[in-house]
């Protein structure tokens, strides 16, 4: 069976738990798909190497990868034996080991391997990785603490103790790799990244599902300098290529913005494609998201949204609306119609077939907190383009943000119909907290635009419509959505 049949046979969940599990790979140097050994490894990983590399076994001297336990003498010794040159090694322990990182670091060093770097995968023992922590670095290990602030002094105890631990070389489990001296002679990758990839990475492995990007971040001093993002699976090779390709048109096209990431290079990561980006500055809102916290940071996305607009004259509504609403609604129709209350979908319809000429605006797609950066100053940074329309409508982006935020203040899943429209049914009633802060909003965006603000109900129903996708798990709750704007809308 081929590694794409064999991925195509596993289940979404139980795929994203393997490639998690060697998400480790991308802290190694090869560019190419990695010929790979196993000496000692779980039965997760042995699995999960399938997936990621060629398991063939290679002859002595031509392996580009061994993956063993805790590095002891023997073992390393046999790794090098399989090794060529620029070969990497990566230790994988789960139990602690006293002084286990210093040892480990002294043998991998006496072995003749080189760079040897020990990653801690946080922050629970027993679940996926979330992130893998290089230790021994200090600015980079308080910037990860600060992004994940203590909610409790249970849990800064926790801290501390891990803090302890960590100065013992007694934390587990942990993966340390290691290379030989020697590079391949056939390398392509453009220096950026290799100079990403020489120092300490913070690797973000968060994802429920096998398409979402793994991100490294290569540190100067105490602040993220570059992100790595890196593809887990050859369908998100391409969409990570279309995101590079967005960024760079959007920096060509819109030079006066600072709210996106300039692409600095791509190149290829153990087989798979790897896009460096400048790092979009500030912080992720605090979470869990608060009303207090919606309330400040609306105002300033919406300012943010308005910079997206076109400022050249309105097109004629003949120039877009074939694109930007008539298929959507048709792929809408064809997958919802039989679910709908009777005559909802002509009621759409007609309903978009009034909108007038708008501006064009560059649409994210995507605006929700967990795509947001805020900077100390307010200005707030946006990632996370791969889907972006640069020639989208206005007010889509807005709509959308407004209803995530008020989704996750209330704690609900998108993915859960009935609470999710009744959240949304609080977010439009400007009575209440959520309401009042999207009116405000709203009204501020429609007056900066000049736009009937009846006219932003018709927009939030094409949101719906268009994000309402086969491939997209809280289709049914957009469907759900864009029903009760079509009631809200009247006969």
């Amino acid at each position: 069976m081929s590694d794409a049949a064999a991925a195509e046979s596993l289940s979404e969940p139980r795929l994203n738990e393997l490639l998690r599990s060697v998400d480790w790979r991308f802290l190694l140097r090869h560019e190419e798909r990695p010929r790979a050994l196993a000496l000692s490894a779980s039965r997760r990983v042995s699995e999960a190497l399938a997936l990621v590399a060629d398991r063939a076994a290679p002859a002595p001297g031509e392996a580009d990868l061994v993956v063993l336990g805790f590095p002891t003498k023997r073992r390393l010794r046999q790794a090098r034996a399989a090794l060529g040159p620029g070969g990497e090694v990566a230790c994988l322990w789960r139990r602690p080991r006293v002084a286990g990182v210093q040892r480990a670091r002294a043998r991998l060093r006496q072995a003749g391997f080189e760079g040897a770097s020990v990653h801690w995968p946080g922050p629970h023992r027993r679940r996926l990785p979330e992130f893998w922590l290089p230790l021994g670095t200090p600015e980079i290990i308080s910037h990860a603490f600060a992004q994940r602030p203590a909610g409790s002094r249970r849990q800064r105890a926790i801290r501390s103790l891990w803090r302890l631990l960590e100065r013992g070389g007694m934390l587990a489990p942990l993966c340390a790799t290691a290379q030989l001296p020697g590079a391949r002679a056939d390398s392509r990758r453009p220096e950026a990244i290799n100079a990403a990839l020489a120092g300490p990475l913070l690797l973000l492995t968060e994802g429920a599902e096998a398409r979402h990007k793994v991100v490294g971040l290569g540190f100067a001093g105490d602040e993220p300098t570059v992100a790595i993002k890196c593809a887990r699976t050859a369908a998100t090779d391409s969409s990570l290529g279309q995101e590079a390709a967005v960024l760079e048109e959007l920096a060509r096209l819109r030079p006066q913005l600072d709210l996106a990431p300039k692409v600095l290079a791509q190149g290829e990561l153990a087989g798979r494609r790897v896009v460096a980006e400048s790092v979009v500055p500030g912080r992720l809102p605090a979470e869990p998201l608060t009303q207090a916290t919606f309330a400040r940071l609306a105002p300033q996305v919406t300012d943010c949204l308005l910079e997206l607009i076109d400022d050249s004259p309105a097109p004629p509504g003949s120039d877009w609306r074939r694109r930007l609403v008539e298929a959507p609604l048709e792929r809408f129709e064809q997958r919802f119609a039989a679910r709908l209350e009777p005559g909802t979908i002509d009621r759409a319809r007609a309903a978009l077939a009034t909108l007038p000429d708008l501006p064009l605006a560059w649409e994210h797609r995507d605006c929700a907190v967990w795509n947001i950066h805020v900077a100390d100053s307010g200005a707030i940074g946006l990632f996370d383009w791969a889907g972006s329309e640069p020639r989208g409508l206005p007010g889509l982006d807005l709509a959308y943000f407004l209803a995530t935020s008020a989704f996750m203040i209330d704690r609900l899943e998108m993915s859960a119909p009935g609470p999710a429209a009744a959240s949304y049914e609080r977010l439009l009633d400007p009575d209440t907290p959520h309401g009042v802060v999207a009116a405000q909003c709203t009204r501020r965006y429609c007056e900066r635009l000049g736009l009937d603000p009846s006219l932003f109900a018709l927009l939030r129903l094409r949101c719906w419509v268009a994000k309402a996708t086969p491939d997209d798990p809280a289709a049914e709750s957009y469907a759900r959505l864009a029903a009760a704007e079509v009631h809200r809308l009247g006969p």
